[in-house]
């Protein structure tokens, strides 16, 4: 077997400043030498090129026992091909201590028996502890987003693609999907958020918030939607300040959400209550003294009468003051009576009958402003309410659209109901006179308030409509154009069918 070195031609200052070292080791009846190898022998192994010329027994004392059978295996394996092989492995100095060796190397075959290697070894040591640093990085990572039930995701700008984690896939029943095209997936967000999602998405590359940060439901496999939050950094830019990956994390926040709307609708109801209690104070403090003091003033009116006429029209006065302080303690114990009430007798009511019911009581007013009324809600349907309430708001928002129909015009009422996440959505327009809501504001809720100058007007209504509703756990919306209608949306939580 020829033991002439082939790298005899290579210049001396090259070989010296070269990191690592080349060699040539040959094997000849199981022993092993190496007849050539560059000065970085010594860096590697402590040894110079005499130790192991004739026998290099004393380097491979150096390498780990477990290492020394996988190089022989590994080079082995490659006579008959020649392929080149590679190899990490470590060796104990007796300087530097434990070290990592990586050597490539490609041999030539003879016999079972002999073989020459020739190769490079280099020191990995830095690059080793480097990637065990980073892998546990990775680990501290995978167990810190496990535990807090975060998945993660990569977007890649120039090929528009998105990887997502498998945790977030198997959460949202997805796992089947293999996509990784982004238009795809966002697809799966609600169409609701899917406008913020974009506009949270583009405030953050145009550098206006330091992380991208947005909340928004995605569709699960069965339907449903859960609550996301997203975050996410830009890692990478190209040579043109153009962003070129994109990394971040992704969490379930259904529950935390679902908290903070019970906590929102909670706040409204307590706001609501605020308002119809500050609204039930001024009209105690207001009203019933107003009819007090009209009373006190009458009486004096009717001891200094002067004539039985004149007392007579005097009594007169004090009938319709007494009827008028009636009136009001009747409406502010109807007030009391709705908010007392915290358990509502509901019966399962069908909506298109009970809506036949009240146009039949409202039938005299209808024939004599030639109302056509249309009742658009399907017949088969059955909402949970309170019986009272119920007609009491049909009647009084229909009523009210008949009262202020625009009288160039024929009256035409339409009724519609839908479905809208957990609520019936209870729909009535009309084309009647209509109303300037940004001018009315919340005052079109409120008690005694009254804006056509309608001289039945008595401004109760609506008010009692509100309440009413909101005592059922819903709210009630308007939308109004001046002269061309009002259309108020009843917002009924209950259980239905249909």
């Amino acid at each position: 077997m020829d033991k002439t070195s082939t790298f005899s031609q290579i210049p001396e200052p090259l070989l010296t400043e070269l990191p690592g070292a080349i060699f040539k080791c040959c094997v000849e009846n199981g022993r092993v030498s190496i007849p050539f190898a560059s000065p970085g022998i010594w860096d590697l192994f402590e040894l110079k090129l005499e130790d192991v010329q004739k026998d290099a027994q004393t380097l491979f004392t150096r390498i780990d026992p477990n290492d020394i059978r996988r190089i022989k295996r590994i080079a082995r394996s490659t006579f008959k091909n020649s392929h080149k092989w590679e190899i990490d492995y470590q060796v104990h100095l007796p300087i530097k201590g434990s070290r990592w060796i990586r050597t490539t190397a490609k041999t030539q075959f003879f016999d079972n028996n002999n073989y020459i290697c020739y190769g490079y070894t280099t020191d990995v040591t830095e690059r080793k502890k480097t990637a065990r640093a980073l892998l546990q990085k990775e680990e501290r990572l995978h167990f810190a987003l496990e535990s807090s039930e975060e998945g993660i995701w990569d977007y890649n700008f120039p090929k528009k693609s998105l990887f997502l984690s498998s945790r977030f896939l198997e959460r949202f029943g997805l796992a089947h999907e293999t996509s990784e095209n982004l238009d795809f997936w966002l697809n799966f967000i609600h169409p609701e958020d899917i406008k913020m999602f974009k506009i949270d998405f583009l405030k953050y590359l145009r550098g206006k918030n330091r992380i991208f940060t947005t909340e928004a439901r995605v569709k699960c496999f069965d339907g449903s939607y859960k609550w996301v939050l997203y975050k996410g950094k830009i890692i990478a830019w190209d040579r043109n300040n153009q962003p070129v990956r994109m990394v971040g994390t992704h969490a379930d926040i259904t529950l935390r959400k679902i908290r903070e709307l019970e906590l929102e609708e909670h706040m409204r109801m307590v706001k609501n209550q605020n308002s119809r209690l500050s609204n039930f104070a001024y009209i105690v403090s207001h009203n019933l003294r107003t009819h007090t003091s009209n009373l006190e003033i009458l009486l004096q009116f009717i001891e200094n009468a002067e004539s039985p006429e004149e007392r007579d029209i005097e009594f007169g006065y004090l009938k319709s003051i007494s009827r008028q302080l009636s009136e009001t303690i009747m409406h502010l114990n109807e007030v009391l009576s709705i908010q007392n009430k915290k358990n509502l007798e509901l019966k399962n009511h069908n909506l298109y009958g009970y809506i036949k019911k009240v146009e039949d009581m409202l039938n005299r007013e209808i024939k004599y402003k030639n109302v056509l009324l249309i009742n658009n809600v399907h017949k088969e349907l059955f909402i949970d309410y309170n019986s009272a309430y119920l007609e009491s708001v049909l009647y009084n928002l229909l009523s009210n659209s008949i009262k202020y129909a625009a009288p160039s015009r024929q009256p035409i009422i339409n009724i519609d109901c839908y479905r809208k996440d957990k609520y019936r959505i209870l729909k009535i327009s009309d084309n009647g006179q209509g109303m300037n809501i940004e001018k009315i504001g919340s005052d079109l809720f409120g008690m005694y308030k009254t804006f056509h100058g309608n001289k039945d007007a008595k401004g109760i209504g609506l008010f009692i409509t509100k309440n009413q509703v909101e005592a059922m756990g819903g709210k009630i919306e308007v939308e109004s154009v001046i002269n061309a209608g009002t259309t108020f949306y009843v917002y009924i939580k209950s259980n239905f069918s249909g």
